[in-house]
This record gives C-alpha cells, sequence and structure tokens, in this order.
C-alpha cells in the first residue's frame, strides 16, 4: 500500500512539473511573439473569417529604428485602404459613410505588452499544441484556455524560427471558434519600398481616431478625432488614475493607457485603454454627448460594445471580450458617476 501511495505522489509531482514546464515554454514563445511583431518587417495576404464573412487584406510593414510603418489594403468587397507611420494614420474609402472604420482600423496584428503586466498563467493556462503548417512555414500552435468567464480562449500559430504570429483563433468557452485570422502568404523579413507604403487608392482621405465611439442608436456618432493633417490628434495623457475611470475592472485586467480627445464639435471625450496582456478593451467617456441614450449591448463577431449614461456623461465600452465583461465594467461606471452632476 505504501507504494502504491508512493507511486500515486510521484506521478502528480511528475503531472504538476510537466504542467509548469508548458507554462514556462508557451510564455517564451508568446515573449518571442511580442518581439516579432514589433520588430519584423514583412509583407503578406491576411485573411479574416467570422461569422458567414471572409476578408483577405495585403499587409505591407516596414520597421525601423524611426518609426513604424504599414500600408493595409482590402482585396475583397468595397476598397479600403490604411496607412499608417509612427502614430499618424489615414483611410481611404471608394463610397459616402464611414462605417467600416471601426473594425478595419484596429491593427490586424495585435500589440500584446505581454511582460509589463501580470504573469499570464494567474489568468491563463498556457499550453503547447503541435507544430503545423502555416503559409509555408513551420508554426509551432499555443493554447490559451482562461480561467475565468471575462476573457475569450485563444489559439495562436508562431513561426519556428522568428516568433511572428502567422494565425490566430479566438476561442468561446466552450472551444468554439468565434473569429480567425490567418495568413496565407508572407514573406518575414521582406524589403520594403518607400513605394510599397504608398497609398493605392485614389479616393477621398478620411481622418481617423483610434476607434470611433458608437451612439445609443448603434450608428457611429460624428466625433471622429480632426485635424489639419487628416491624422490622429489624440494625446497621451500621461496619467493612469483618470477621473471619470470604473472603481474596479475583473481580475487581472490593467490601465495601460489614456488619452485625451477632441471632437469635430470640439466636446472633448477621454479613451481608457485596460489590457491582461492578452485580451483588452476600451472605454470611451464623452462628456457632453448630443442627447441622452439609454444603456444598450451590441455585437459585431467577437466584439461586443456597451453604450450608456454615467450622470451627464455616455460612455462606450468596446473590446473583444465576452458580453459579461463589458457589462461588468458599465456596472462600475453607472455605480461610481451615475449621480455625479459635473
Amino acid at each position: 500500500m505504501t507504494l502504491l501511495r508512493l507511486a500515486f505522489t510521484l506521478s502528480i509531482i511528475v503531472q504538476v512539473s510537466f504542467a509548469y514546464a508548458q507554462q514556462d515554454q508557451a510564455q517564451q514563445w508568446l515573449d518571442r511573439m511580442a518581439f516579432a511583431v514589433d520588430n519584423l518587417s514583412y509583407r503578406g495576404t491576411l485573411v479574416q473569417m467570422r461569422a458567414n464573412e471572409i476578408e483577405a487584406y495585403e499587409v505591407i510593414r516596414r520597421v525601423s529604428p524611426e518609426v513604424i510603418e504599414e500600408r493595409i489594403y482590402a482585396l475583397n468587397g468595397p476598397k479600403r485602404e490604411l496607412v499608417r507611420s509612427g502614430d499618424q494614420m489615414s483611410a481611404n474609402l471608394d463610397y459616402a459613410g464611414v462605417g467600416v472604420l471601426p473594425g478595419f482600423q484596429q491593427r490586424l496584428m495585435p500589440n500584446q505588452p505581454l511582460s509589463q503586466l501580470a504573469r499570464l498563467e494567474d489568468a491563463y493556462e498556457l499550453t503547447l499544441g503541435d507544430v503545423e503548417r502555416i503559409a509555408d512555414h513551420e508554426a509551432q500552435r499555443i493554447d490559451i484556455r482562461p480561467k475565468d468567464g471575462f476573457r475569450y480562449g485563444q489559439r495562436l500559430w508562431l513561426e519556428m524560427n522568428t516568433g511572428m504570429l502567422l494565425r490566430s483563433m479566438i476561442l468561446s468557452p466552450q472551444g468554439q471558434s468565434l473569429g480567425e485570422q490567418v495568413f496565407v502568404t508572407i514573406d518575414i523579413g521582406a524589403r520594403i519600398s518607400d513605394h510599397d507604403l504608398r497609398a493605392v487608392s485614389s479616393t477621398a482621405s478620411v481622418s481617423s481616431s483610434k476607434a470611433l465611439p458608437m451612439d445609443g442608436t448603434g450608428e457611429e456618432t460624428t466625433k471622429t478625432v480632426d485635424d489639419t493633417s487628416s491624422a490622429l490628434s489624440s494625446r497621451r495623457s500621461g496619467l493612469l488614475r483618470p477621473l471619470w475611470g470604473p472603481r474596479q475592472v475583473p481580475q487581472f485586467y490593467h490601465l495601460v493607457d489614456a488619452n485625451h480627445g477632441r471632437s469635430r464639435d470640439n466636446t472633448a471625450f477621454d479613451h481608457l485603454l485596460f489590457s491582461d496582456g492578452l485580451s483588452s478593451f476600451s472605454i470611451y467617456i464623452d462628456h457632453a454627448p448630443v442627447r441622452p441614450v439609454g444603456t444598450k449591448l451590441e455585437a459585431v463577431g467577437s466584439v461586443h460594445i456597451l453604450s450608456g449614461m454615467m450622470g451627464l456623461r455616455q460612455f462606450t465600452i468596446m473590446g473583444q471580450v465576452p458580453p459579461q465583461t463589458v457589462e461588468y465594467v458599465g456596472r462600475q461606471l453607472i455605480e461610481a458617476h451615475g449621480d455625479d452632476p459635473r
């Protein structure tokens, strides 16, 4: 009996040690990915899939010590093009309206401050999967399972030599795919010329902010950032304790950026970005909304958007997170500031 107990105890120790080793190896891969995404130049064709929609983009990225430059061009559907140089960004559309900008202008490859926040293993279980072939490259699969209901699971495929993110999938709590993006071709370390980064669309340019808040009707507001250079005019506040933040957020999310901006009608808004290192959500606070709105939850694929009022101010919470995350944060805003007359 003693030998059986000893064997059982040893097997448990081996399993626990293996699990810790898997976590450490997966974390090292994710650190490599974060470095690769921000430091490698590349060109390729990226396909995004969600629900019944498939979109393809030509993606060109050049990294230099001075600046990061990108050009993203839609290969199907309406002509859309985004050109970015550092913090300056502009978009070209071939039709009236800016309804595609919120999803289109987001960076297709996520910037993840993996080592700057809490340990990922506090919020996620990380394991190594198989080595698979993606875009003619060998790629290590990383499986990421959340430990609570405030974040989605993810599956990532990282190029073996560089750690470059080649494919990513957002997973429901049941393990079903909610959205996916994958490079079908990619040239890592490509030599990118100035001509490659030049806009090819001849359509009108639309100035762009980091994202477009939505009003209570579900339509985009006119509060896009505007300046004479048709570029981003939001600026970092330097204050990570903003006056209008929620009293608390789900565990392991941290405030990583805070910005102020002004709309075309010269009203002020704040933008707060919270992240756990993999998942993130934004809060937009409009200081002078055109009209009061009721609390409303909307979904665009795996992205959830909650709008409502906190006193005389309108808030919009959006992120690729489960609905309970934006609802939790919305309750905190309403309870903390709902009676504030300022």
